[in-house]
C-alpha cells in the first residue's frame, strides 16, 4: 500500500498547477465545458478541448468524474469519436466479440477500433467491456490508432525505467514518448500497471489531436443512442377524441429523450366509448426488469415482489405479466434458475443481461443454450402475432368460458361474466427493438393482436386477463421523495378504468408484472 500511495503522491506531484481560467488548448475548437468538477483539475483545458471536439458528454449534465477510471466501453468511444472528429470514417466491421450484443450503445464504437486493428478483444471472443483501462493498455490503443492514421510511430531513445522490454506495450508506449502525448508520471517512470483515470484521458485525447495537427470542425456533441420516437396510430373507424392514436411521453427527459410514450386506442367500432391504454417503450434508454409475484411464480427471489421507494425515482411504468403459472403453458426464469420449466413453443418475454429486450418463440427464435446470456424469461401461452401479422389460426381456437380445453393447442384463457368481450393485455417487440403494452377493456383476441399488429408489434404474447388482473400504471416522485402512481386507464372501472389503484406495484403483490426505469447510467460518457 506505501508503495502504490507513493506513486499516486509521483502522479500528483507532477501535474501542472490548475489555472483560474482554462484556455482552449492550442488546436482546441474555443469554448469550455459545462462540467462543475473539472475546474481545479490539471486537465481542465483538455476536458473542454475533447468536450468542444464531440469526443466526450460527460457522466451527467454537469459533471464529467475527472478522477474516475477509465473503462474499455469508454475508451472505445472516446477512440472512435476522436477518429470521427478528425473527418475519418469508421470501419464497419463484423465483430466477434459476445459480450458487445448488437444493441450494444458501443457496439459501433467497438467495431470501428475493431476495424482499425486498434484492439483484438481480451480473448477471441470478448472484448470486457466493463472491464478498466490500465495506462499499458491505454499506450497501446492510442499508439495504433496514430498508425491507423498513416504516419509510423517514432521508436528508438530512452524507454521509461518502469516499462519491461518484454511487455507487450513496450513498443507502444515508447511511441507515445517521442510524440510528447504520455510524459510519464515522473522520475522516469511511466506506472503502466496503474488504471487511467478520465482526467488523464483527456489530457492524452487533447495532446493525440494537436500532435496529429487535425484541423477541427464545428463542434459535436455526442447523441445517446436512441430509438426514433413512433408515429401516430390508425384509429378505430368512427367518431373518435383528437387524443386518440397521438403519442405523448410520459416519465423524466433521459439524455434528452423520453423512454415511454403513451396513448390511448378504441379496440372496436362497436365499442366506441371504451379506450385501451397502449404504451411504447425504448429499451436503449430505460432499464426493464421483471418483478416475481408471491404466487406467480411464488418462492424465494433477491428480486422482491414489488418496486422499493429508493427505485421509484427512476421508475416510468409497470404493467402486468401473465397467467397463473398453472395456466400459462409456460415457465419462468430468472437469477440463473427455472422456477417453472421453459416450454420449447412457448411465447416468451425475454430480457438479456445487457438490457435488450425481445419477444420470441422459445425454442425457434432463442433456446436453453441462450440462457447465460439471459436475466429474465416470462412465458405466457404462445404468439398472438409473429412475422408482423396474427397469427393465422388465432379464432380457430378462442374458448368460451364453458369450453376450455388445455389441451388445445393455443387457449386465450377463462374470462369472466362475458364470453366474448373481456379485459386483457399483451406486449409486443417491433423491428426496431421498441417495446409495446397493450391493456384494457373490451378487448376480443382478435382485436388485441390487431392493436400490437397496428403499434408496430412483429412479435406479440397475450398478457394477463380480467380485470382484477390488468394494470397499466405511471409514476413519478414528489419533491418531497414520495412516490406516486397513477393509472393509466383512470376512470371507473364502470366506464372502462383500471380496477386496482395506481399505487400497484409499489407493495408486495401476488402476480409478477414488468417495470420499466430510466436509465441515466449505461450511456458511455
Amino acid at each position: 500500500m506505501a508503495a502504490i500511495a507513493a506513486v499516486l503522491m509521483s502522479l500528483v506531484s507532477v501535474l501542472p498547477p490548475p489555472t483560474a481560467a482554462a484556455a482552449a488548448a492550442p488546436g482546441c475548437p474555443a469554448g469550455t465545458s459545462p462540467f462543475d468538477d473539472a475546474a481545479g483539475s490539471f486537465a481542465q483545458s483538455d476536458i473542454a478541448c475533447i468536450y468542444r471536439l464531440g469526443i466526450t458528454k460527460g457522466t451527467s449534465r454537469s459533471t464529467y468524474s475527472p478522477r474516475d477510471t477509465v473503462t474499455r466501453r469508454q475508451m472505445a468511444a472516446f477512440l472512435a469519436r476522436l477518429w470521427r472528429a478528425s473527418g475519418n470514417t469508421c470501419p464497419t466491421e463484423v465483430i466477434p466479440f459476445v459480450d458487445v450484443p448488437p444493441n450494444s450503445p458501443v457496439r459501433a464504437d467497438v467495431a470501428c477500433i475493431y476495424g482499425l486493428h486498434v484492439t483484438k478483444g481480451t480473448s477471441p471472443s470478448t472484448y470486457d467491456p466493463n472491464g478498466p483501462v490500465t495506462r499499458e493498455q491505454m499506450g497501446a490503443f492510442l499508439a495504433r490508432l496514430w498508425e491507423a492514421t498513416g504516419i509510423p510511430c517514432p521508436v528508438g531513445g530512452s524507454q521509461f525505467t518502469d516499462v519491461s522490454p518484454t511487455s507487450f506495450a513496450a513498443r507502444s508506449i515508447t511511441c507515445l514518448r517521442n510524440l510528447g502525448i504520455a510524459t510519464g508520471t515522473g522520475h522516469g517512470r511511466y506506472s503502466p500497471h496503474l488504471p487511467v483515470t478520465r482526467e488523464q484521458m483527456a489530457a492524452f485525447l487533447a495532446r493525440f489531436w494537436r500532435k496529429r495537427g487535425f484541423v477541427p470542425g464545428p463542434t459535436v456533441v455526442p447523441i445517446r443512442p436512441h430509438l426514433a420516437p413512433p408515429g401516430n396510430l390508425p384509429t378505430t373507424p368512427g367518431a373518435s377524441f383528437f387524443f386518440e392514436g397521438v403519442w405523448s411521453p410520459r416519465g423524466p427527459l433521459i439524455d434528452g429523450y423520453h423512454g415511454v410514450y403513451t396513448t390511448l386506442v378504441r379496440p372496436s367500432p362497436t365499442q366506441p366509448a371504451i379506450y385501451v391504454l397502449e404504451a411504447w417503450i425504448d429499451p436503449m434508454l430505460t432499464n426493464v426488469e421483471l418483478f416475481p409475484g408471491s404466487q406467480r411464480p411464488g418462492g424465494r427471489w433477491a428480486q422482491p415482489n414489488f418496486v422499493p421507494p429508493e427505485r421509484c425515482q427512476n421508475l416510468i411504468f409497470a404493467g402486468n405479466g401473465g397467467f397463473k403459472m398453472t395456466q400459462s403453458r409456460g415457465g419462468y426464469y430468472s437469477e440463473g434458475r427455472e422456477a417453472v420449466p421453459l416450454r420449447d413453443g412457448a411465447a416468451s418475454f425475454v430480457i438479456f443481461a445487457d438490457h435488450r429486450v425481445d419477444i420470441v418463440q422459445w425454442g425457434r427464435d432463442i433456446a436453453g443454450a441462450d440462457l447465460p446470456a439471459i436475466a429474465s424469461v416470462r412465458q405466457n401461452l404462445e404468439l398472438l402475432v409473429d412475422n408482423g401479422a396474427v397469427v393465422h389460426d388465432i379464432d380457430s381456437h378462442v374458448s368460451s368460458r364453458d369450453a376450455g380445453n388445455y389441451a388445445q393447442p393455443i387457449w386465450w384463457g377463462w374470462l369472466v361474466a362475458n364470453s366474448t368481450w373481456t379485459w386483457r393485455s399483451g406486449w409486443g417487440v417491433t423491428k426496431d427493438g421498441a417495446i409495446i403494452y397493450v391493456g384494457g377493456p373490451g378487448l376480443k383476441v382478435h382485436d388485441l393482436a390487431n392493436r400490437l399488429v397496428d403499434a408496430g408489434a412483429v412479435r406479440a404474447m397475450e398478457g394477463d386477463i380480467n380485470p382484477y388482473w390488468i394494470t397499466g400504471n405511471f409514476y413519478s416522485t414528489d419533491t418531497d421523495g414520495t412516490c406516486r402512481g397513477e393509472k393509466g386507464l383512470p376512470q371507473p372501472l364502470d366506464a372502462g378504468g383500471f380496477r386496482r389503484p395506481g399505487s400497484r406495484y409499489l407493495s408486495p403483490d401476488s402476480s409478477d408484472f414488468i417495470a420499466v426505469f430510466a436509465d441515466h447510467s449505461r450511456w458511455v460518457p
